[in-house]
């Protein structure tokens, strides 16, 4: 059994709730994950690990690790307990119009571990380098779920890349239907 980062938006909403559980519950991997966010979180699942840490020292930490260009000392440590990084959450790839990513693509490229990604979609887009730069993350991932069909058309070329509906839609809701 592998260790996996976890790495996903933890903000609070249903939706990523979602997307933790499907994974936790369709895997018997033991699940890292970084919980940075004022917010508590009620999900209790048995092969979660849940790392919290202040909100303001993670933002310090990030920004220390951005100056001198590195991973966030963080994610250097839980990389060191896993054997595999799985990046689930729909709005992985955005971009906005002064051209600050929102999720950084170079963090895929620093890592030396295999990495997925789940669920994603790619946009908004607006830049052709930026569109480079997702393809080049995508490239180098050992698989890459896109959950629309214009993110995928944009890299349906590659073969690690492939489509499929959100992942959510495969949590089984009979026995959620009476509670």
């Amino acid at each position: 059994m592998k260790n996996v980062f976890l790495k996903c938006i933890y903000n609070n909403n249903l939706g990523d709730d979602l997307f933790i559980t499907t994974l936790c519950y369709r895997y018997n991997n033991t699940f890292y994950l970084i919980n940075d966010k004022k917010t508590e979180k009620n999900l209790r699942l048995k092969n979660l690990k849940i790392i919290k840490i202040n909100h303001f020292i993670y933002r310090c930490l990030r920004k220390i690790d951005k100056t001198i260009n590195t991973l966030n000392l963080l994610d250097k440590f839980i990389l060191n307990k896993c054997d595999i990084i799985v990046s689930i959450g729909g709005s992985i790839f955005m971009e906005n119009k002064t051209g600050k990513v929102y999720y950084p693509s170079e963090w895929y490229l620093k890592v030396n571990k295999p990495y997925y990604i789940v669920g994603a979609n790619i946009g908004p887009v607006y830049s052709d380098k930026y569109i480079e730069d997702v393809r080049k993350v995508l490239r180098n991932s050992v698989d890459s779920c896109l959950r629309d069909e214009y993110s995928y058309n944009i890299c349906k070329d590659l073969s690690n890349v492939r489509y499929a509906p959100d992942i959510i839609f495969s949590l089984p809701v009979k026995k959620y239907i009476n509670n």
